[in-house]
């Protein structure tokens, strides 16, 4: 039997959830496990993917189906819609989910004060001192490097590792808050870095 393919969730633009019936799902008597499972899986996507405004979802119930759109403040819903009277908006909210939408479609924020760093853009000596690894089964991961900045002028650092505090890995709602490791690129000092993502309409 192979192994299941394991994922991290820094990886995963958008998810899905189903269940079998729609008295389970978002609309139905007992919609408390799937409003759970958006909440603490959108939870997990957002603090995994810093600088993201809200996370996209997709929840099939039954013989329904509908959009879930999650950020700091809470959940929206689309109305409900039928798998097979309405096959063809299901077949183009897949294929715009997984081929037309980018970034800032799905949620990462426009504002440019942040920025990932390939590994091209970050120099060995920095790549030494910022690159975070994790253990995961197999071989470690580097997590991304993200070049930001705070308030007026020019100066920017970059991001040490995963962030020491998010509120999003909390709860939702929340503050919307990380509290970074961060280095100075010109001095080389590392320091700790408050952001607060600003609310954006999806």
């Amino acid at each position: 039997m192979r192994p299941l393919a394991t994922y991290r969730w820094e990886d995963v633009d958008t998810f899905a959830i189903l269940t079998p019936r729609f008295d389970h799902g978002p609309y139905g008597k007992n919609s408390k496990q799937i409003t759970c499972a958006v909440i603490t899986n959108s939870r997990a996507h957002l603090s995994a993917r810093p600088f993201r405004l809200f996370s996209v979802s997709l929840l099939i119930f039954g013989s329904h189906f509908c959009v879930a759109i999650s950020d700091s403040a809470g959940t929206a819903l689309s109305p409900a819609q039928h798998l097979w009277d309405d096959l063809d908006m299901l077949v183009r909210i897949v294929w715009r989910l997984t081929h037309e939408l980018g970034p800032v479609d799905l949620g990462q924020d426009v504002d440019p004060t942040a920025r990932e760093l390939n590994e091209h853009s970050v120099s060995a000596s920095q790549a030494g001192n910022i690159g975070s690894y994790e253990e995961h089964p197999g071989v470690p991961h580097p997590f991304p490097v993200y070049e930001a900045s705070m308030g007026q002028g020019d100066r920017r650092w970059h991001t040490r590792g995963r962030p020491i505090r998010s509120s999003l890995s909390e709860y939702l709602p929340a503050r919307a808050s990380e509290l970074w490791h961060v280095l100075d690129p010109d001095s080389g000092k590392v320091v700790a870095l408050k952001n607060r993502l600003e609310e954006r309409c999806p």
